[in-house]
């Protein structure tokens, strides 16, 4: 009887050692370039909004925010009314979001936020630009699509993307939140830098205009 309840003992103490595991393990958002851990900086009370300054422009900030558990309807309906704009949603309870700058980040964790990050460039670039050769066979060239955050105006992504140098490309396809751009991979980290930039990828278009 008495390693019965030894055994009973044990086994209460794995369970219960399971659980706190799987409370303190942080949910990865997973991103097409791979797995981000946001830490949870909300939840931890370790956010500090200047961490945040890489992903200003015309004082807005484009960040990823996580969830404990995905917002309702009402709740993005209240985000949005505090100035916090979610968009495009990334597995891992989490969106891409605009939030206004002058946005009240005390406010976060009312709304079941456990992060707000801005994202690191690797995480916005397609892996194949690592083993990306230019092509002599124009019908195999590509170009790179630059997507973006839908609340920016085209004319404000494009002016940018040409203050670094970026080419842009014609093409017939009117691809929603996109811009096409001359594949040079001198420039990529340049383009992922972009706060507004939410990914790069290499697509081939054979049909320009």
């Amino acid at each position: 009887m008495k390693n019965f309840y030894s055994l009973c003992f044990c086994i209460l103490l794995l369970f219960s050692y399971s659980s706190i595991t799987a409370q303190n393990t942080d949910m990865p958002v997973r991103f097409a370039a791979g797995n981000f851990i946001t830490g949870n900086n909300i939840q931890k009370q370790s956010f500090q909004k200047e961490n945040l300054q890489a992903s200003l422009f015309n004082n807005n900030f484009y960040v990823l925010v996580q969830f404990s558990k995905l917002p309702s309807l009402q709740i993005q309906k209240n985000l949005r009314n505090e100035g916090c704009d979610l968009q495009n949603y990334i597995p891992g309870n989490a969106y891409l979001a605009t939030i206004k700058s002058g946005f009240n980040f005390s406010l976060a964790n009312h709304f079941e936020i456990i992060s707000i990050n801005t994202i690191p460039e690797l995480y916005k670039k397609d892996k194949a630009f690592a083993d990306y050769k230019e092509s002599s066979n124009k019908e195999n060239q590509k170009l790179m699509a630059v997507s973006y955050y839908s609340s920016v105006n085209k004319s404000d992504v494009i002016n940018e993307l040409q203050k670094i140098g970026a080419l842009i490309e014609p093409t017939k396809y009117a691809e929603a939140d996109a811009v096409f751009v001359q594949v040079d991979t001198d420039k990529v980290n340049a383009i992922a830098a972009l706060p507004f930039v939410s990914y790069i990828s290499l697509q081939t278009l054979t049909d320009k205009i």
